[in-house]
């Protein structure tokens, strides 16, 4: 079954093995933390549904929308696309 937390992982997949949950926390929430970190594993491994809030932040960081973390549907311009960019920070 596809779901929101895999489709998160392998959006942050397509950046590289170095970009890692933790790195994702820290774009999404402003926060270099444990916390943060543990948020992206739980929702990436679906024990935690992520709030709207939260899916605009990590869409945001990803440069995706977020209906393409709520579809199942993965166009393959985006693969190519964000193979070629950087992740950015959520503005505070």
């Amino acid at each position: 079954m596809d779901t929101i937390g895999k489709r998160i992982r392998f959006y942050r997949s397509l950046y590289g093995k170095d970009f890692t949950g933790e790195k994702l926390g820290e774009l999404a929430f402003g926060k270099a933390d444990n916390a943060a970190q543990q948020k992206i594993s739980r929702i990436e491994t679906d024990r935690q549904s992520p709030k709207i809030d939260e899916l605009q932040r990590i869409a945001y960081v990803l440069q995706i929308r977020v209906d393409d973390l709520l579809t199942p549907y993965i166009h393959p311009e985006i693969k190519s696309r964000l193979k070629n960019s950087i992740p950015r920070k959520y503005p505070t």
